[in-house]
């Protein structure tokens, strides 16, 4: 028994080693159901939590600052490759609006475009499917609603910046609202209360830059005549010189000689005055000045509508190439439809509800397409991960 003694504890030492000692038994039902009631409480209120932050109010823009802070941010949800985020915060703007004509056109226009815009990239990989096809035709024709409408804003806010650079059209542009879409014209450089000249060298149409250029008739130049008064002076006396007879000095001439030679002589010429009158005209404003500052103000609309021309011509190109593609992708995705329609026709399996079948009827769909394309298939485009790997390392350096 001696010998058995260190075996037995050696043997334990390295069973308790390798694992720990299991507890004991009375202790094994409390700590199984007491474990599964302290898991699920943190996760019953993780999930309640996660619920509740979800559920977030929509908060809709009313002032500038808070639809250029919205059309920032879908700005950045677009570029940083979150389409469905993009069109959903779009579409979440365009519902939540009760009275478009409150709202600048630029915006509705901006958020059609990148929610259009947005659903086009989303969809552009290939879906297999036929229920996910028919979800993609249908985000598709959102696409072209969205299109459709933002091309509608733009031909009218082209319309009303030429009505109201016409030289008519005082009459019409007063009392129109500033935030109308048929009436609006909005920019960085603009505000309602601001002048407006069309591209050209035409007249302006607005109350403001009408009554200036109404310059009124002037009559004739007024002459401000300005008079000095000269001092008091004394009465200029001349002290003639005392006459002495040649042929005696102590008698002197008789009246008569005396008085011719007074007569004969010179009177000295009185003493110009310190002051003159002198007349000053009065200081009349040029109408140089006033069109100057007219020309200037023109100058400064006149280039603020270029820039919104320039904007809106680029949003047309912009939508015309988009609306391109889109159609491009409609006429694949009813080609691809067409296709499976004609083959469930004619094939002589009626049960096309199984897997295989609708497999088989894509694959046969898939090779028309590629025999009317010339068998050439469309390759992986690497070009948008080395954009967006070039846009994540320049944001980090």
């Amino acid at each position: 028994m001696g010998g058995l003694i260190p075996l037995m504890l050696s043997t334990s030492k390295q069973s308790s080693l390798i694992s720990p000692p299991l507890p004991s038994p009375p202790l094994q039902p409390t700590t199984s159901f007491s474990a599964p009631t302290q898991m699920t409480r943190p996760r019953h209120l993780r999930r309640l939590s996660l619920s509740t932050s979800s559920v977030s109010p929509l908060v809709l823009p009313h002032t500038q600052t808070e639809w250029r802070r919205t059309i920032s941010e879908v700005k950045r949800q677009h570029f940083a490759k979150m389409h469905r985020a993009c069109w959903t915060r779009c579409n979440d703007v365009l519902d939540g609006i009760t009275d478009a004509s409150q709202v600048e056109p630029v915006y509705l226009i901006y958020l059609h475009f990148y929610a259009a815009t947005s659903i086009v990239e989303s969809c552009a990989h290939p879906l297999p499917s036929t229920s996910t096809s028919s979800f993609r035709i249908n985000l598709l024709q959102q696409a072209r609603a969205h299109f459709d409408r933002a091309a509608s804003l733009i031909s009218a806010a082209e319309d009303s910046v030429v009505k109201r650079v016409r030289p008519g059209s005082v009459s019409s542009s007063r009392g129109s609202s500033c935030h109308s879409p048929a009436g609006s014209i909005s920019s960085r450089a603009w505000s309602p209360d601001t002048l407006m000249s069309s591209p050209t060298n035409s007249v302006c149409s607005f109350d403001d830059l009408s009554a200036k250029s109404q310059v009124p008739a002037r009559g004739p130049k007024r002459v401000k005549k300005v008079s000095f008064s000269l001092p008091h002076e004394r009465p200029f006396s001349i002290i003639p010189e005392p006459i002495v007879r040649p042929d005696s000095p102590t008698l002197g001439f008789d009246d008569e000689y005396f008085h011719s030679g007074i007569a004969r002589q010179e009177l000295p010429d009185l003493p110009r005055p310190k002051f003159e009158e002198v007349e000053l005209p009065l200081q009349v404003m040029s109408e140089n000045d006033d069109r100057l500052s007219m020309n200037e103000d023109m100058f400064t609309m006149a280039r603020s509508v270029d820039r919104y021309f320039d904007n809106l011509s680029g949003l047309k190109a912009q939508l015309a190439s988009h609306s391109s593609s889109l159609d491009s992708l409609l006429s694949a995705n009813a080609d691809h439809t067409q296709t499976l329609r004609a083959l469930a026709e004619t094939s002589p399996n009626k049960s096309a509800s199984s897997a295989e079948d609708l497999r088989a009827l894509d694959r046969q769909a898939r090779i028309e397409r590629l025999r009317k394309n010339g068998w050439q298939r469309k390759r992986f485009d690497a070009r948008r991960y080395e954009e967006l790997c070039e846009t994540v390392l320049s944001e980090l350096a």
